[in-house]
């Protein structure tokens, strides 16, 4: 995860292009919407870290 105040990821390509995937089908206008959509869908627990939330993420668009 960035530091705070930064606001970009690094992610492979291949998440890339499953995002881009996930803003077609859902209609979202921009990568931010398609990165919240993916993590809200997989969060299961409100008490996890950023870290996690960013592993668990990459782990469902693997």
């Amino acid at each position: 995860m960035p530091p705070d105040g930064y606001k970009t990821i690094t992610i492979p390509e291949e998440t890339a292009e499953k995002l881009t995937q996930l803003m077609i089908q859902r209609e979202l206008e921009t990568m931010s919407e398609a990165v919240e959509y993916a993590v809200d869908s997989t969060l299961t627990n409100d008490d996890l870290s950023d870290a996690e939330l960013a592993r668990l993420l990459y782990q469902r668009l693997r």
